[in-house]
Protein backbone atom coordinates (compact mmCIF):
# COMPACT_ATOMS: atom_id res chain seq x y z
CA UNK A 1 0.00 0.00 0.00
CA UNK A 2 1.12 3.29 -0.74
CA UNK A 3 0.09 6.93 0.99
CA UNK A 4 1.11 10.10 -0.70
CA UNK A 5 1.23 12.92 2.14
CA UNK A 6 1.20 17.38 1.15
CA UNK A 7 4.04 18.40 2.25
CA UNK A 8 4.02 22.30 0.43
CA UNK A 9 3.64 24.61 -2.14
CA UNK A 10 5.71 26.98 -3.04
CA UNK A 11 3.98 29.56 -5.45
CA UNK A 12 6.02 31.80 -8.59
CA UNK A 13 4.11 35.14 -8.20
CA UNK A 14 6.11 37.36 -9.46
CA UNK A 15 9.90 36.66 -12.08
CA UNK A 16 12.30 35.00 -10.46
CA UNK A 17 15.33 33.17 -11.95
CA UNK A 18 15.72 31.22 -9.07
CA UNK A 19 13.27 29.00 -6.75
CA UNK A 20 14.84 28.12 -3.33
CA UNK A 21 12.44 25.37 -1.95
CA UNK A 22 13.71 24.36 1.77
CA UNK A 23 13.46 21.98 4.14
CA UNK A 24 11.36 19.82 2.81
CA UNK A 25 13.07 16.10 2.58
CA UNK A 26 12.80 14.73 5.54
CA UNK A 27 13.86 11.08 7.27
CA UNK A 28 10.41 10.72 7.11
CA UNK A 29 10.01 9.66 3.56
CA UNK A 30 13.04 7.80 1.29
CA UNK A 31 10.65 9.45 -1.92
CA UNK A 32 9.18 12.43 -3.17
CA UNK A 33 6.81 13.68 -5.84
CA UNK A 34 7.46 17.04 -7.13
CA UNK A 35 4.54 18.45 -9.00
CA UNK A 36 5.90 21.66 -10.95
CA UNK A 37 2.29 23.41 -12.09
CA UNK A 38 1.77 25.66 -15.37
CA UNK A 39 5.49 27.04 -15.22
CA UNK A 40 5.71 30.26 -17.43
CA UNK A 41 9.20 31.90 -18.70
CA UNK A 42 10.55 34.76 -20.26
CA UNK A 43 13.55 34.33 -22.85
CA UNK A 44 12.59 35.16 -26.24
CA UNK A 45 12.03 32.13 -27.65
CA UNK A 46 11.87 29.95 -24.22
CA UNK A 47 14.31 28.77 -21.72
CA UNK A 48 15.13 25.30 -19.89
CA UNK A 49 13.92 24.12 -16.45
CA UNK A 50 17.77 23.57 -14.87
CA UNK A 51 17.41 21.40 -10.72
CA UNK A 52 20.24 21.83 -7.96
CA UNK A 53 19.72 20.26 -4.31
CA UNK A 54 19.87 22.06 -1.45
CA UNK A 55 21.79 20.54 1.72
CA UNK A 56 20.70 20.52 5.19
CA UNK A 57 22.55 24.00 5.62
CA UNK A 58 20.19 25.43 3.15
CA UNK A 59 23.14 26.09 0.75
CA UNK A 60 22.43 24.93 -3.05
CA UNK A 61 25.32 21.99 -4.35
CA UNK A 62 27.04 23.13 -7.16
CA UNK A 63 29.03 19.96 -8.04
CA UNK A 64 28.21 16.14 -9.31
CA UNK A 65 25.35 16.44 -10.83
CA UNK A 66 24.52 13.63 -14.14
CA UNK A 67 21.74 13.26 -15.84
CA UNK A 68 20.32 12.23 -19.10
CA UNK A 69 17.24 13.83 -20.80
CA UNK A 70 14.91 12.83 -23.73
CA UNK A 71 12.38 15.12 -25.25
CA UNK A 72 10.38 14.34 -28.81
CA UNK A 73 9.29 17.99 -29.94
CA UNK A 74 5.48 17.77 -31.79
CA UNK A 75 7.45 19.10 -34.86
CA UNK A 76 9.08 15.99 -35.39
CA UNK A 77 9.17 12.35 -34.78
CA UNK A 78 12.78 12.24 -33.60
CA UNK A 79 13.97 11.93 -30.65
CA UNK A 80 16.42 14.04 -28.82
CA UNK A 81 18.52 13.52 -26.08
CA UNK A 82 20.99 15.51 -24.04
CA UNK A 83 23.44 13.98 -21.23
CA UNK A 84 25.90 15.18 -18.61
CA UNK A 85 28.06 14.05 -16.03
CA UNK A 86 29.61 15.83 -13.28
CA UNK A 87 27.66 19.02 -13.99
CA UNK A 88 27.12 22.14 -12.44
CA UNK A 89 23.21 21.51 -12.02
CA UNK A 90 20.89 18.86 -13.36
CA UNK A 91 19.88 20.40 -16.98
CA UNK A 92 17.25 20.32 -19.28
CA UNK A 93 14.64 19.27 -16.79
CA UNK A 94 12.09 21.06 -19.30
CA UNK A 95 11.93 23.77 -22.21
CA UNK A 96 8.84 26.24 -21.84
CA UNK A 97 8.40 28.87 -24.11
CA UNK A 98 8.23 32.33 -23.68
CA UNK A 99 4.45 33.46 -25.43
CA UNK A 100 1.84 34.41 -23.05
CA UNK A 101 0.16 31.15 -23.23
CA UNK A 102 2.88 28.96 -22.79
CA UNK A 103 3.66 26.69 -19.93
CA UNK A 104 5.10 23.49 -18.56
CA UNK A 105 4.73 20.76 -15.97
CA UNK A 106 6.83 18.23 -14.29
CA UNK A 107 6.19 15.20 -12.46
CA UNK A 108 9.45 14.58 -10.50
CA UNK A 109 10.27 11.87 -7.99
CA UNK A 110 13.31 12.28 -5.38
CA UNK A 111 14.81 9.32 -4.15
CA UNK A 112 16.93 9.08 -0.47
CA UNK A 113 17.48 13.04 -0.34
CA UNK A 114 18.46 12.49 3.60
CA UNK A 115 19.98 9.27 3.48
CA UNK A 116 23.68 9.85 3.99
CA UNK A 117 24.56 5.77 2.61
CA UNK A 118 23.12 6.59 -0.54
CA UNK A 119 22.91 9.25 -3.55
CA UNK A 120 20.30 10.96 -4.45
CA UNK A 121 18.20 10.07 -7.59
CA UNK A 122 15.42 11.51 -9.47
CA UNK A 123 13.29 10.59 -12.67
CA UNK A 124 10.70 12.49 -14.52
CA UNK A 125 8.35 13.58 -16.34
CA UNK A 126 7.05 16.55 -18.40
CA UNK A 127 5.47 18.36 -21.00
CA UNK A 128 5.55 22.03 -21.99
CA UNK A 129 2.70 23.83 -24.62
CA UNK A 130 3.56 26.63 -27.11
CA UNK A 131 1.04 29.11 -28.58
CA UNK A 132 0.67 30.02 -31.15
CA UNK A 133 3.19 27.80 -32.83
CA UNK A 134 1.59 24.64 -31.23
CA UNK A 135 4.81 22.60 -31.04
CA UNK A 136 4.74 20.51 -27.69
CA UNK A 137 7.55 18.81 -25.72
CA UNK A 138 7.16 15.68 -24.04
CA UNK A 139 10.48 14.85 -21.97
CA UNK A 140 11.90 12.38 -19.68
CA UNK A 141 14.72 12.62 -17.50
CA UNK A 142 16.91 10.47 -14.99
CA UNK A 143 19.80 11.79 -13.25
CA UNK A 144 21.60 11.71 -9.65
CA UNK A 145 23.58 14.11 -7.37
CA UNK A 146 26.97 11.89 -6.77
CA UNK A 147 27.33 12.62 -3.26
CA UNK A 148 26.36 11.44 0.28
CA UNK A 149 25.25 14.58 1.78
CA UNK A 150 21.73 15.31 3.39
CA UNK A 151 19.02 17.02 0.60
CA UNK A 152 16.96 18.80 2.66
CA UNK A 153 15.82 21.21 -0.28
CA UNK A 154 15.15 21.88 -3.99
CA UNK A 155 16.52 24.29 -5.96
CA UNK A 156 14.60 25.76 -9.60
CA UNK A 157 16.03 28.24 -12.31
CA UNK A 158 15.98 29.47 -15.61
CA UNK A 159 18.95 28.65 -17.73
CA UNK A 160 18.92 32.61 -18.98
CA UNK A 161 15.41 33.91 -18.05
CA UNK A 162 13.24 34.01 -15.42
CA UNK A 163 9.92 31.65 -14.44
CA UNK A 164 7.30 34.56 -13.95
CA UNK A 165 4.59 32.21 -13.08
CA UNK A 166 3.33 28.84 -12.08
CA UNK A 167 3.87 26.34 -7.97
CA UNK A 168 5.39 23.60 -6.98
CA UNK A 169 3.83 20.82 -4.86
CA UNK A 170 5.51 18.37 -2.98
CA UNK A 171 4.42 15.03 -1.53
CA UNK A 172 6.33 12.31 0.55
CA UNK A 173 5.62 8.75 -0.93
CA UNK A 174 5.25 6.64 1.98
CA UNK A 175 5.19 2.78 0.89
CA UNK A 176 3.70 0.15 3.72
Amino acid sequence: MSNLRYISTTEITSAVNTLNITDVFTDDFDIYVIEGIDIAMTNGGGDYLFGRVINSSGSPINSDYDYASGYIPSSSSTLAAETGSSKTEWESLNFIGAGTEDIGNITMYIFNPTNTSSFTFYTLQGSSFRTPSTINYMWRSVGAHESTASITGIQFSAKTGNMDSGKFKIYGLRID
